[in-house]
């Protein structure tokens, strides 16, 4: 199960987070908050990281 850690302010965020996490071996998944969608890559986009994962996922993401 996906469960939601973080939540980017852009896509470029997203994409340099996601890389972090993928780098230390964490799966990982972004997509658009949906309440801004419409918004492409100026959307926020949250960051979703498998449940046994979350808290060093989460450490990781203090560190920036």
């Amino acid at each position: 199960m996906w469960v939601h850690i973080k939540t980017a302010p852009n896509a470029i965020m997203a994409d340099a987070w996601r890389e972090l996490l993928e780098n230390e071996g964490i799966p990982c998944q972004v997509k658009p908050d949906p309440a801004e969608k419409h918004l492409g890559d100026l959307a926020h986009q949250r960051i979703y990281v498998p449940r046994d994962r979350v808290q060093v996922a989460e450490e990781l993401l203090r560190t920036v």
